[in-house]
């Protein structure tokens, strides 16, 4: 539209907050970045928490079928002491993935404000063209209307001396 508007000699639209709305899409870019990094790593740390409790699971499923092998003391506790490692790892890891859904969460909400401000001045950039081609139609409208008088007028005097 702006080319449109060079071409048929109007004035172009200049908004002068357009540097401050770079700044605020940049700036949600980064945001946006973020947001998928955090997204990322509340994913892998969920994963790893899924990871232990199948380990654990396989662990406990080995355990009691030891169990029904009349297995030795010392396998049985092999087996008890790695699943309180895993256990601790288990606790360790929900930590983990509650910090990074926290995290998570911290980041959305600034993804959302950084959208909500561009999005802002995206608005008044609009109302802001809105008005410039209110006002470049004004002008030209004013400037036909000028020359259909004069071209009016023209005419209305050539008659007047062809009558005359």
């Amino acid at each position: 539209i702006e080319f449109l508007a060079e071409r048929c000699h109007m004035k172009k639209f200049k908004f002068r907050l357009s540097t401050p709305l770079k700044v605020k899409q940049m700036l949600e870019d980064i945001k946006k970045q973020e947001l998928a990094d955090a997204i990322a790593a509340k994913n892998r740390e969920a994963n790893r928490l899924q990871l232990l409790k199948t380990t654990e699971l396989r662990i406990r499923n080995e355990m009691f079928n030891s169990l029904s092998k009349a297995t030795e003391i010392q396998e049985l506790k092999g087996y008890d002491s790695c699943l309180y490692k895993i256990r601790v790892q288990t606790n360790s890891q929900r930590i983990a993935v509650q910090t990074a859904d926290e995290a998570y969460e911290t980041v959305r909400i600034s993804f959302i404000e950084s959208k909500r401000d561009r999005q802002i001045l995206e608005k008044v950039r609009e109302k802001k063209y809105i008005t410039h081609i209110q006002e470049m139609n004004r002008d030209e409208q004013k400037q036909s209307d000028e020359s259909a008088i004069i071209s009016f007028s023209r005419r209305e005097g050539d008659s007047t001396d062809a009558r005359g």
